[in-house]
């Protein structure tokens, strides 16, 4: 059986360091282009540490946000940050969701799906467990160069090198 997620930190500190800031600086531009209907439940797959969460607690007033994530560790981080009654984290694997078919008004899954080595079925989970009607959504790296950092150092380094 292959692995459900190729993305590795010892804990929610370290997740932090390497992927919570990006989360945190995408998660609102990425609401904005979803949208934040008022009431309704949410599904944020890949949740890590819970950026999204935070973000979608400031901005919209949900019935229910469950976050899952493939890592324990992650969870832990989210949870002893959490207070609202709303949210709730657990661990999950976004290949085999354990939620109901046609539970949630949004699936979204922020800055994961590249680390996922089977994404067809993560997003076929994500589509199964979204209502009728519900969005889906989903955000990753930019594709032509991958993690934002890598392509951050490839494109200064070539611009050096044509001087």
């Amino acid at each position: 059986m292959s692995k459900s997620s190729t993305f590795v930190a010892a804990d929610g500190d370290g997740y932090e360091l390497q992927m919570g800031r990006w989360s945190r600086l995408l998660a609102e531009p990425f609401l904005d282009f979803v949208g934040t209907a008022p009431g309704g439940s949410v599904l944020d797959v890949g949740c890590g540490t819970g950026s999204l969460a935070d973000a979608l607690k400031r901005r919209c007033n949900f019935r229910l946000l469950l976050g899952v994530d493939f890592s324990p560790a992650y969870i832990t981080h989210a949870e002893r940050r959490n207070h609202d009654p709303r949210v709730v984290f657990e661990v999950g694997d976004a290949c085999a969701l354990g939620q109901p078919d046609r539970s949630f008004d949004r699936v979204l899954a922020l800055l994961v799906l590249h680390f996922v080595p089977r994404a067809e079925q993560a997003i076929a989970e994500m589509r199964r467990v979204a209502k009728p009607g519900a969005t889906v959504a989903a955000a990753v790296w930019d594709a032509r160069g991958g993690f934002v950092a890598n392509r951050i150092f490839f494109d200064t380094a070539a611009a050096l090198l044509r001087r």
